[in-house]
Formats: C-alpha cells, sequence, structure tokens
C-alpha cells in the first residue's frame, strides 16, 4: 500500500517503474534459469506454463486481440516473478499491475505489427531453456531497452 501511494503522490516516473520492475524480474530470471537448468519440477513447469502463454500472445495477435495481449504481456512476466517463489517480490509486482498495465499498453501500441509482441516473448523463453544466464540476461536487458525505446517514441 505505500508503494501504491509513493507512486502515485510521487514524482516517479515511469521509466523508473520499468526499471525497478526489471531489477526484479531480471533477477527472477536468473533463478529461473538456474533452475530450469538443474531440472527442478517447478521451473519445467513455469517454462510450459511460458510457452501457453506465447501460444495465447500469438493467436490474440492474428485475431488483433490487443487487451488480450496485453493481459498476456502481464501474465507471462508476472509467472516469471512467481517462479522465485519470493512473496516480497510478487507483492510488488500484484501493487505495480495497473501501471505495467499502462506501461505494456503504451509500449504495444507502439507495434505495427503485434506478431514481434509475441516474437519478443518467445525470444525470452528461448533464453530461458538455453540455461545460459548470460543469454537471458542479455535478452532481457533488450527487451527492456525495446520497451523504454517504444515509450520514448510515443511520449510517455
Amino acid at each position: 500500500e505505500a508503494l501504491t501511494w509513493s507512486l502515485l503522490l510521487g514524482s516517479d516516473e515511469l521509466e523508473d517503474i520499468i526499471d525497478m520492475r526489471g531489477s526484479i524480474e531480471l533477477w527472477c530470471l536468473v533463478k529461473l534459469v538456474d533452475s530450469y537448468r538443474e531440472g527442478r519440477q517447478s521451473a519445467l513447469d513455469t517454462v510450459v506454463e511460458l510457452a501457453n502463454i506465447v501460444r495465447d500472445m500469438e493467436e490474440a495477435s492474428k485475431e488483433n486481440r490487443r487487451e488480450t495481449l496485453i493481459e498476456d504481456d502481464y501474465r507471462f512476466h508476472f509467472a516469471i516473478i512467481k517462479s522465485s517463489r519470493t512473496p516480497l517480490f510478487i507483492s510488488i509486482y500484484e501493487t505495480l499491475r495497473s501501471f505495467l498495465h499502462h506501461e505494456i499498453k503504451t509500449s504495444q501500441d507502439d507495434y505495427d505489427d503485434t506478431s514481434l509482441i509475441y516474437k519478443e516473448h518467445e525470444s525470452l523463453l528461448k533464453a530461458i531453456k538455453s540455461g545460459q544466464k548470460s543469454t537471458i540476461m542479455l535478452d532481457y536487458i533488450n527487451h527492456i531497452d525495446n520497451i523504454k525505446t517504444r515509450l520514448r517514441r510515443r511520449g510517455e
């Protein structure tokens, strides 16, 4: 609750929220890659969930269901956060839901070809499956940089 009020009343900008989200999510991705490489069932289950979400994103993109695509995007990233089993990270991500929804919508509005959205997430999934921390770190940093670039273009 304090975080929400701080964001609403403070001078925090959307880019600051993206940086905070990115920091948390990058750590969760590193932990997920380690767990996946070790063959832990929880990580294998998360990868299946992410693959299903990417499939849902692909369908939403083909049918031009923008709101579904936004929700699927959030679900994808939230599944990564949940995989960490860190209650504080999960709570922060849930608290940021409305801010992230705005960020996702705004950055997705910049895509003329929405198939690129699910393809980016498909690339993240492939990076997770690589079992290499450096691969997921680079791919995720590029993902966040792309979001920031698109938001700047949209004037956010």
